[in-house]
């Protein structure tokens, strides 16, 4: 229950953040957690949930019936992409559909290009015109095959996809106690992938989420997944505690320091001048991600853990009514809210700078979704 709020509390964020009008709830969104978005947090728990549960299916079924069944879902996943992929080229060819809100994407100078590409536009369907010639060209069913086209809001399916498949090796090797050997190769990968920038794959998620930097984060979850009630028992003993309560403080006590002297202007003798600025730009690249966010990932984990724990019983009557239902079902509203963006960069005089016109569109948006979960619309079409 307590990971279900919190998918649901996630893929909400990701939704509002994916809408992109200002408002009370993209603030909480793109603040509340720091620099981590909810891109690393799917990631992380979406292993923690293969890691639980993989095992158990092992034990039932066998081996080789258990990696038949994650093949299975796999193939659902990119079906499922596929179809996403090609129905919202199909909706751009519609005449009153302006769909480059979600076909064309404006680089933040984040990526690979750095902060230079900043304001350059992004055809996210270059190929796709080709698939109607007669024959249709190799590279246009490729580009199409491989997800290397597809509205950016819902890229990151080509990586769970990928991640998915490599469940059956990963829990092998931690049935075997070889997590140590597990998690060098990780660590090896996502230190080659940092100098050398390898492309594994050609499909568009790549980009954005390169398959074998990332990888370090699924890798890391379904080892908790794992070994979630060992962890949890060391954590929750006093060493534990006084650990992560030392290594918690001294990070935030760091980076509270550094960001009151970049914001208030303190000029504080022992932080050099723009070393906030330095630090995020060093240590916080999300297309990288780079150790910052690595560390603030596992301080949000267990401090999400934390607080779901002792306070779940208010936390549940508050808000678990919305957040239980779209966490259980959370691919389900990731595919809907590709549509849900799209539908709402079609309203006619939107201002997206305005507060009380985002608070409306968010609040409409998450509760129609929450109906639709409730009412399972589609579910025998859309998986959930």
């Amino acid at each position: 229950m307590r990971l279900d709020l919190l998918r649901g509390w996630i893929i909400t964020a990701v939704v509002i953040t994916h809408i992109e009008v200002a408002g009370p709830w993209s603030f909480i969104a793109l603040n509340l957690v720091g620099a981590i978005t909810g891109a690393e947090l799917f990631v992380i728990l979406s292993g923690v949930v293969m890691g639980m549960v993989y095992p158990i299916a092992v034990r039932k079924l066998g081996s080789g019936a258990a990696a038949k069944g994650t093949v299975r879902r796999a193939v659902r996943l990119y079906l499922t992409a596929l179809g996403v992929v090609i129905t919202v080229y199909l909706l751009s060819l519609v005449p009153f559909i302006d769909a480059s809100v979600i076909t064309t994407f404006t680089d933040r100078g984040t990526g690979d290009t750095g902060i230079g590409a900043a304001g350059r536009v992004y055809d996210l369907y270059p190929n796709a015109a080709r698939l109607f010639d007669y024959p249709p060209p190799g590279y246009a069913i490729r580009d199409l095959l491989l997800l290397n086209m597809g509205p950016w809001t819902f890229n990151i399916m080509g990586l769970f996809v990928v991640l998915t498949l490599t469940v059956p090796v990963l829990v092998e090797l931690l049935r075997r106690k070889l997590w140590w050997l597990l998690l060098v190769v990780s660590w090896a990968l996502y230190l080659v992938d940092s100098v050398l920038h390898v492309r594994v794959i050609d499909a568009q998620f790549q980009d954005v989420f390169p398959l074998l930097t990332w990888q370090v984060v699924f890798v890391h979850g379904v080892v908790i997944g794992f070994y979630r009630r060992r962890i949890i028992d060391t954590l929750s003993s006093l060493r534990g505690k006084i650990l992560i309560g030392v290594l918690a403080g001294i990070y935030a006590l760091g980076l509270g320091l550094l960001w009151l002297d970049a914001t208030l202007g303190l000029q504080l003798p022992f932080i050099p001048d723009g070393a906030y600025e330095d630090l995020y730009d060093a240590g916080y690249v999300r297309v990288f991600l780079q150790p910052g966010r690595l560390i603030d990932l596992a301080f949000f984990v267990v401090a999400a853990h934390i607080i779901l724990t002792c306070f779940w019983k208010p936390v549940e009557r508050m808000v678990g009514w919305l957040y239980i239902p779209l966490g259980q079902a959370s691919l389900y509203v990731f595919i809907v809210h590709v549509f849900f963006v799209l539908a709402v960069g079609n309203i006619p005089g939107l201002d997206r700078t305005s507060f009380w016109q985002g608070l409306l569109v968010h609040t409409v948006v998450t509760l129609l979704i929450w109906v639709m979960v409730r009412r399972k619309f589609l579910f025998s079409v859309i998986p959930s």
